[in-house]
């Protein structure tokens, strides 16, 4: 008898563990799959994150997608290897970035507005960026950023249009040459020019020596069209410490009308002109390859709150 009971407890010791493991089984079964669940949720807010960010703010180095970019764009664009290259007027048309920030706008309604999707897929879309005068905004200073290397392009003001490198690691000093061009037009008048480099009050014309460490520039005034134009000098280049006073200043001195074309290059590239548009090609060799480059001033938020599941930049 007493052999029957301690059989039983047993058997009934045995069937409780068994009960026990199914369902710390069970338990663990329904935790992996809400992980999964929630592991998913975090992987589509991501991709949706990354397709946003990719046609909204990242500007293509593929030829054929770039020049769709471009034709919003207020400026035009060329990425090779370790160069960008920007082309754009000096004053910039405040027309040409009110077209981009409308277009921007424009897009960023669309993908926040449930009812313009074809199909909704319950991820929320959040994006906060510049709005142009037409949209009720007041902020025209746009800018971009070429990666690795945190070099930022701005736009200020309409006339003034700079470069910086505001992340710690890479400088303008860093940079191996920049190259600037600058197309004068029938529309200007100058005479003069001045410049400051390395200490020295002169518009230097030394070629360019692997050896020296330092940023090499090369500036050509492109005076074929500037019937008025009398420049002694049109092509300024040399190596030079940025850390100095550096600039260059092509101005109109006497019975003349231009405003100054004013380029400063110490610490940070920086052109400013009040004039006829002057066309300038700036390209800038970064000395390793450029891997990304996109529109700043904007910060997209994607969301799934069903999940608590987010991602933003």
């Amino acid at each position: 008898m007493r052999r029957g009971v301690l059989f039983s407890l047993m058997i009934f010791l045995l069937i409780m563990s068994i009960l026990s493991l199914h369902s710390a089984s069970q338990k663990n079964s329904v935790s992996l799959q809400e992980a999964l669940t929630e592991s998913a949720a975090f992987r589509k807010v991501s991709d949706k994150h990354s397709n946003v960010f990719n046609n909204f703010s990242r500007l293509s180095t593929n030829f054929t997608e770039k020049t769709i970019d471009e034709r919003i764009l207020p400026f035009s664009y060329e990425i090779d290897g370790n160069s960008l290259t920007i082309i754009a007027d000096i004053p910039l048309a405040y027309g040409k970035i009110e077209t981009y920030l409308s277009a921007l706008n424009a897009y960023r309604v669309f993908l926040q507005d449930q009812n313009y999707q074809n199909e909704y897929d319950s991820l929320q879309v959040d994006i906060n960026t510049l709005t142009p005068i037409s949209w009720g905004g007041s902020d025209s200073n746009l800018s971009f950023t070429a990666l690795p290397h945190c070099m930022k392009y701005y736009i200020n003001d309409n006339n003034k249009q700079r470069f910086d490198f505001p992340c710690q690691g890479y400088t303008y000093a860093s940079i191996v040459r920049q190259d600037i061009n600058a197309a004068l037009s029938a529309a200007h008048d100058f005479n003069s020019i001045s410049c400051n480099f390395n200490g020295a009050s002169l518009c230097f014309n030394q070629d360019f020596n692997s050896l020296d460490a330092r940023p090499y520039l090369r500036i050509e005034l492109l005076d074929a069209n500037c019937t008025r134009c009398t420049l002694s000098q049109k092509i300024i280049r040399g190596h030079f410490d940025p850390s100095v006073q550096s600039s260059v200043s092509v101005s109109c001195v006497g019975l003349c009308s231009s405003p100054s074309l004013d380029m400063d290059f110490t610490n940070r590239p920086e052109y400013s002109f009040l004039g006829s548009p002057i066309k300038l090609r700036i390209k800038t060799d970064l000395n390793s390859a450029i891997e990304d480059f996109f529109f700043t001033d904007a910060n997209i938020l994607v969301q799934n709150p069903y999940f608590n599941a987010s991602r933003w930049n």
